[in-house]
């Protein structure tokens, strides 16, 4: 009898010791579920950085073909870092990080903003009276006459406003949202690195060209 109650006494114990080690177990599961792993980071390099020149407050000044300037104040440049979760339900989670910078006035609005994601992407973004007409360079940062699409072009040197600009990017701007209610309208831009945006053509065969920038 004292050999059985020691026995039971025995398996007790081992089986104690075992529902304790799978809570132990399931707890450290379950605490690893809730607060998640770190899946991917994605940066910019420093040369990805100077893609966008202007270091924040520069204003730049167009000329129309009315010979008239339009100047645009810049803002803060702004650097951001991101966690984002794979889904709504995930626990698991990478970061991104976002640089921009936007010029504007009462009717326009200039945007050059860049992502870090799995896509490495740089847009410029032109809005006119709440309409927005955008460029998109994916998977080519820092930016390179390699890595263009569709009618995306690269020029060695162009002539704008009475000034040779090397190395300048040209893209169509597109409007995504819904019918065009403005007369004339942006359809391409060309950007060079050193100075941004230097030149903006309309759909009436105008353009904005770079007057000059305050930095």
């Amino acid at each position: 009898m004292i050999k059985d109650l020691k026995f039971l006494n025995t398996n007790v114990y081992v089986m104690s010791g075992l529902l304790l080690f799978f809570i132990i177990v399931l707890s450290s599961v379950f605490s690893s579920c809730i607060k998640g792993k770190l899946i991917e980071e994605y940066y910019f390099t420093e040369e990805m950085h100077t893609q966008i020149p202007f270091e924040g407050f520069e204003s730049l000044i167009y000329i129309n073909a009315d010979s008239v300037n339009i100047e645009l104040s810049g803002g803060a440049r702004t650097n951001r870092v991101t966690k984002v979760t794979e889904c709504v339900n995930c626990s698991d989670y990478y970061y991104f990080e976002t640089d921009y910078i936007k010029f504007r006035n009462d009717s326009y609005i200039l945007n050059l903003y860049m992502e870090a994601t799995q896509i490495y992407r740089f847009t410029i973004s032109f809005t006119i009276d709440e309409k927005s007409f955008i460029s998109n360079f994916y998977d080519n940062l820092p930016l390179s006459n390699a890595n263009l699409k569709g009618e995306q072009v690269f020029y060695d040197s162009i002539f704008v406003n009475n000034t040779n600009y090397y190395n300048v990017f040209g893209d169509t701007l597109i409007h995504y949202d819904g019918v065009i209610s403005i007369d004339p309208f942006p359809v391409f831009c060309y950007y060079s690195t050193e100075y941004g945006v230097i030149k903006i053509d309309f759909s009436d065969n105008t353009s904005w060209q770079l007057e000059k920038i305050e930095w």
